[in-house]
């Protein structure tokens, strides 16, 4: 009978342990099927960060886009600038003050190209990624990192937009008496704040960039990554202002709204679940099975790894 309750004993005391110990990392709720990954590619962070519903992300950026280019084939239309041919430079701040004057005309040609370069760059610099790394999602992980980084992009082109139309501040050429009078009273020239060659920019690059770093998290090139987007970004901001189409404090604030989406909408989509943010967990299943025995009862754990 001592013997028989030692055994008891024992054996609650093995299964107390199994069931108390650590789980060190593995999902006792999963279940994988064998063969539905690599094993030698589980931990290979080279996928898509993002869960995308394609109906929805698809229906948002469209809507964004629209509600950027309707306004701007209206805005002739409905707006000019407050003050007319009679805008003051001493109603300026000293700082933007420094901007009136300026219109160069190849800065303005170089920040439309930087802007188009700068916008389409991710999705080429994807498509290359995607062919020379080989990643665990393939073509399907580099679609969904484009639907995230157009709908940023939309977005992006939205709030700029929302904002301009909101504020109606002249643009630095509004001042500038040497510029034709058309112009300066047209109604792109009273939507100088904030900067949206700069907004674009500069959201691009904080998205990309992002996707990156979670792509390749050890890669030397996560630095210049960051830095080579950022310094084509800022120097499409300082030619506007080069061009007098923007103020710096526009600039600026371009640049803030920018980053600000570029962090703000992949992470909104950035995978949440355990099971898909930590492959390794999702490949490793804990089954429980209980046990009837002619002395008593016990539980068998059985660990699966596929």
């Amino acid at each position: 009978m001592k013997m028989e309750m030692q055994k008891r004993l024992l054996s609650f005391t093995v299964l107390f342990a199994i069931l108390a110990r650590p789980a060190a990392g593995l999902a006792s709720d999963v279940a994988v099927e064998p063969g539905d990954y690599d094993k030698s590619r589980a931990a290979d962070p080279n996928r898509s960060p993002f869960e995308i519903d394609l109906a929805l992300d698809l229906s948002l950026t469209i809507g964004t886009i629209t509600l950027f280019v309707l306004p701007r084939l209206l805005v002739d239309e409905f707006i000019e600038p407050a003050c007319g041919l009679a805008c003051n430079p001493d109603d300026v701040n000293f700082i933007d003050r420094k901007v009136i004057g300026k219109h160069s005309g190849i800065c303005n040609l170089i920040s439309d190209i930087g802007v188009g370069t700068s916008l389409a760059l991710p999705f080429i610099l994807g498509a290359i990624d995607t062919l020379v790394s080989d990643p665990v999602d393939g073509w399907t992980g580099y679609g969904k990192d484009s639907l995230v980084l157009a709908e940023t992009l939309s977005f992006t082109f939205s709030a700029t937009n929302i904002i301009k139309f909101i504020v109606q501040r002249p643009r630095p050429l509004v001042y500038d008496s040497g510029i034709d009078d058309a112009k300066r009273l047209s109604g792109n020239s009273a939507l100088s704040f904030p900067s949206g060659h700069t907004a674009s920019t500069f959201a691009m690059a904080t998205a990309y960039s992002n996707i990156f770093m979670k792509r390749h998290p050890d890669s030397p090139l996560v630095v210049p990554v960051w830095i080579g987007t950022y310094s084509l970004a800022a120097a499409i901001g300082v030619m506007r202002t080069e061009a007098g189409e923007h103020f710096y404090t526009d600039i600026f604030a371009g640049a803030v709204l920018g980053v600000g989406l570029g962090l703000l909408i992949p992470y909104l989509h950035e995978r949440q679940t355990r099971a898909v943010a930590d492959p390794v967990a999702a490949a490793i299943g804990i089954r429980f099975t209980p046990l009837v025995t002619p002395g008593g009862g016990g539980l068998a754990v059985t660990l699966t790894h596929y």
